[in-house]
């Protein structure tokens, strides 16, 4: 399915005792770029200004802001009370492609696939500490903090590509972004990132907030082949 999701109250097959579980997976889309049909969409949408839209969207910020001040209070209230939520998720962002042209006789013209890649994060620190890399396992066991006073999130970006190669073969790469090693300007970037925060905010004693980010290695390619597809690729996109 494209998208997952479930929620428990309780769940009886933790090894902690947590008090809720929400579990999010979103598959992979493949998005093309097209300029001509982007237009066509925008003057569809385009409806114009008018008095009920103005008043609509004053409402729906107001709505919003007094959303955000109850999550804040909300979240305190949750924080003091020490409430355990086991949270997963796993994200895939949509591919995109951006050919420099779309026309049926340049097929073979280069075309700019980006991967955003996977969004996957987790809240129960040691039960999902081995999905991490070995880098950020290494960092939090140098400096650890007391898991009774912080709750952690642990949150990683992976798979990242930005590939160059003709728009044929374009399909093919956002597929599989790992068999173009050659055609990468941007190669499995991953980020792994841990975010302790105080169950006490308010104590001096503690330290509010604790991040750990870890990024092993940055794998990048560039030619004057691929800047000329970038620029040209770029030429074709709204400002």
């Amino acid at each position: 399915p494209l998208l997952w999701l479930k929620y428990q109250s309780r769940p009886q097959d933790s090894a902690l005792n947590v008090d809720s579980r929400l579990v999010i997976r979103l598959d992979r889309l493949l998005l093309v770029y097209n300029p001509a049909w982007v237009a066509q969409l925008s003057g569809f949408l385009d409806v114009g200004a008018s008095p009920m839209l103005e008043k609509l969207k004053r409402t729906a910020a107001d709505q919003l802001q007094q959303a955000q001040q109850k999550s804040s209070e909300n979240i305190a209230s949750a924080l003091q009370d020490k409430i355990v939520m086991d949270l997963q998720l796993d994200l895939k962002a949509p591919n995109i492609i951006i050919p420099r042209s779309c026309a049926a006789d340049e097929r073979d013209c280069p075309a700019v696939v980006l991967q955003p890649g996977n969004l996957s994060a987790w809240s129960l620190k040691h039960e999902h500490l081995a999905d991490m890399s070995p880098l950020l396992r290494e960092l939090l066991q140098a400096s650890p903090v007391d898991d009774v006073l912080y709750n952690a999130l642990l949150v990683e970006l992976s798979e990242v590509y930005i590939l160059i190669c003709p728009r044929e073969d374009a399909f093919r790469a956002a597929q599989d972004a790992s068999s173009f090693a050659a055609a990468s300007l941007v190669r499995d970037i991953r980020i792994s990132i841990c975010v302790d925060n105080s169950i006490a905010p308010a104590n001096p004693a503690l330290t509010r907030t604790k991040v750990t980010v870890a990024m092993p290695q940055l794998n990048m390619a560039f030619s004057q082949r691929k800047y000329a597809a970038i620029m040209a690729s770029y030429s074709v996109t709204p400002a």
